[in-house]
C-alpha cells in the first residue's frame, strides 16, 4: 500500500512512494515512520487525512501533525458496516445507501438518509 505526498512548493522533492522495506505496511508504526519522513522532507502541515480504520493510525497522524483532521474513508466504513447485514440484503442495502454518501450537500444527504431509514429501519430479514 504506497502513500504519496505532494508539496505545495514544486521545488521541494517530497513526492515519494513508500514501500514496506521489510516492515508491515498495515502496522501503525510503519505509517508513523512514513509521516515522520514526510515531516523531515518539508511537509509542515496536513489538513485532512482519510484513513482506512487501521488501529493506531489516527494516533500516529496526531503525533506528527496534531492539527490534521482524521476521518475514516467512506468506502471502508460501508464495507465494515455491511459485515452486519444479511447476505441476501447486502446488494439492495448498499444500493439504497449510495444516494446518502453521494449527495451534493448535507441537506440532500439528510433527505436520502430519511428515505433509507424508512426502507431499512427495523429490517429483520
Amino acid at each position: 500500500m504506497p502513500a504519496i505526498s505532494r508539496s505545495a512548493s514544486p521545488s521541494r522533492a517530497t513526492a515519494r512512494p513508500w514501500g514496506s522495506g521489510g516492515r508491515t505496511p498495515r502496522a501503525a508504526k510503519f505509517w508513523l515512520a512514513v509521516l515522520n519522513d514526510l515531516q523531515r522532507r518539508g511537509v509542515s502541515d496536513v489538513l485532512i487525512a482519510c484513513v482506512d480504520g487501521l488501529t493506531g493510525f489516527p494516533d500516529a497522524i496526531a503525533a506528527v501533525f496534531p492539527q490534521a483532521w482524521v476521518q475514516t474513508c467512506i468506502v471502508h466504513q460501508i464495507r465494515a458496516s455491511l459485515r452486519y447485514v444479511n447476505y441476501r440484503d447486502k446488494r439492495a442495502l448498499a444500493k439504497d445507501l449510495r444516494p446518502v454518501y453521494t449527495a451534493a450537500n448535507a441537506e440532500d444527504a439528510l433527505v436520502e438518509l430519511e428515505r433509507f431509514d424508512e426502507r431499512w429501519a427495523g429490517a429483520t430479514r
